[in-house]
């Protein structure tokens, strides 16, 4: 029998469109506020005429890429180096073991023993 935490077991156990519901829900009110601020961002462009309105209907859709790609870059970035950095304390952490004679090194990580 495995212990799982009540997350975990609710994941595996619970009827699926429900709980694809549950998870998505704060996807899906961040993509409702977003339509919302861009609707309002284009109700007030468009007071200042339908020139800068088309401006803004150009410019805005590459910007929106460039914006979600270093986004993105930048959440993989720092997810690698939080990983990178998870790795090396886990090979290189050790502790000192005092002993009547000696300082012993303790490995604590699951990592390569030198």
């Amino acid at each position: 029998m495995s212990v799982l935490s009540s997350r975990t077991q609710r994941i595996l156990e619970a009827p699926v469109l429900p709980l694809l519901l549950s998870l998505a829900a704060p996807t899906i009110g961040e993509a409702a506020a977003r339509i919302t601020f861009l609707t309002a961002a284009a109700v007030f462009v468009s007071w200042l005429g339908s020139d800068a309105l088309a401006g803004v209907a150009v410019v805005f859709p590459l910007f929106l890429i460039l914006k979600t790609a270093t986004a993105s870059g930048f959440g993989s970035g720092v997810s690698s180096a939080l990983e990178r950095v998870r790795l090396y304390i886990e090979e290189s952490f050790t502790f000192l073991v005092m002993t009547d004679q000696a300082a012993v090194p303790l490995n604590v990580g699951g990592g390569k023993k030198s």
